[in-house]
């Protein structure tokens, strides 16, 4: 398993990374935006693990990536410098 707990990261791009095992993202903060997206062909779908992590301004985004059904996203906090939420949850499916 890779660690990348307690990290702050600026502007993230994880894109069409293969992951080999989990990755950790734990405590993680990012500053500005993250991108795991992914249009290879061969595409990896291993868990990740985002428990409390934080997303100052913007959500993460998964465009063409396959999510692992034991992806972690317990505690994660969108917008968490706001004092007001920019994005709301809703009851709409999560289109990958």
């Amino acid at each position: 398993m890779q660690r990348l707990s307690k990290t702050p990261f600026s502007q993230s791009d994880f894109s069409n990374a293969t992951v080999d095992g989990r990755i950790n993202f734990d405590k993680a903060t990012f500053c500005d935006g993250a991108s795991f997206d992914d249009a290879r062909p061969d595409r990896s779908d291993a868990p990740l693990s985002f428990n409390d992590a934080k997303f100052f301004k913007h959500p993460p985004r998964f465009f063409g990536r396959k999510m692992h059904e034991n992806t972690n996203w317990t505690g994660v906090k969108l917008n968490a410098g706001r004092k007001t939420p920019r994005l709301q949850a809703t009851n709409a499916p999560m289109i990958l």
